[in-house]
């Protein structure tokens, strides 16, 4: 290695988030650095090399990492954390879902990043990246990784319990997964107007039906929170329309 290269990042760990961002900065053509624990090359050698520190370890390790080695502030360091907010380091959160397979830059690129609003620029923080960014209060976080782990974890969580039941009614998943596939498609189609079912047309019947076949088992109680949850929403939706309405009137 020729110690005068000056590198756009230095990629800190060697999780899953690390592997997919340095198989998207060779798609891109950018140079890197890439150190993990035990990899015997020198940290902060190699952080002097690199213009960005991407610390792309465990939300848990990150503080602790920093107060070990202080000298990585000297210029911008990056976490990729949905949640965390750190004061001198700036989170930038790829709004996506990594598997151990890594995708193609082509996949990579339409990765939305959604950045605290700090005073840096997207450009500034992630250069040569091309991708599509959102900027959010930091205070908002929690909420925004919420959201996320209720449409994007949890919603695959009630998948796997449905291909589960759905099996114990000696239905095959090859069977069943075009039927999520369709869910998904009316998502992105009109997610206002995608959901459809008992909920939709208030069948009371066929929701206590549902809950009745679920007795003893624990995603009963998960039922029972969507149904309140939603008629809850709806209600405070037509309180807010009539009085809407009221104003106007």
């Amino acid at each position: 290695m020729q110690k005068k290269t000056q590198f756009t990042y230095l990629i800190i760990g060697r999780g899953r988030m690390a592997s997919h961002m340095a198989s998207y900065l060779d798609g891109l053509g950018i140079p890197y650095l890439h150190w993990w624990r035990g990899c015997g090359e020198n940290l902060l050698e190699f952080a002097k090399l690199c213009r960005r520190r991407l610390l792309l370890i465990s939300d848990d390790a990150i503080e602790g990492f920093l107060q070990e080695n202080p000298e990585l502030l000297d210029r911008p360091c990056i976490h990729f954390s949905g949640a965390l907010v750190l004061p001198g380091v700036y989170g930038v959160h790829p709004m996506q879902s990594f598997t151990h397979e890594l995708y193609s830059v082509e996949k990579y690129r339409k990765i939305t990043f959604v950045m605290e609003k700090r005073d840096r620029s997207f450009a500034d923080l992630l250069p040569g990246l091309p991708n599509i960014h959102a900027v959010i209060e930091p205070e908002k976080k929690s909420l925004y990784h919420a959201a996320c782990v209720l449409g994007g974890n949890f919603t695959v969580l009630l998948w796997q319990k449905m291909l589960s039941l759905l099996a114990d009614c000696g239905i095959s998943e090859e069977a069943a997964l075009p039927y999520i596939q369709e869910v998904q498609n009316n998502v992105y189609r009109d997610p206002k107007a995608a959901l459809t079912g008992p909920l939709t047309r208030g069948d009371e019947r066929t929701i206590k039906q549902n809950l009745d076949a679920l007795t003893g088992d624990a995603f009963k109680e998960v039922y029972e929170a969507c149904v309140q949850a939603y008629e809850k929403e709806q209600r405070e939706n037509h309180e807010c329309t009539k009085d809407l309405e009221s104003q106007a009137g």
